[in-house]
């Protein structure tokens, strides 16, 4: 039991990591877009 345990409390530590990468590479470009489409309406 314990070591299936660990070994999911690991599974949850990388798919935490995984959420964070993704969230952070999604987040940076929509920042720099937004203020782009902006300036281009008139």
């Amino acid at each position: 039991m314990a070591a299936d345990l660990s070994e999911y409390l690991q599974f949850l530590g990388e798919q935490a990591q995984l959420l964070e990468e993704s969230r952070s590479d999604r987040s940076e470009p929509a920042k720099l877009t937004k203020p782009a489409k902006r300036r281009s309406s008139p």
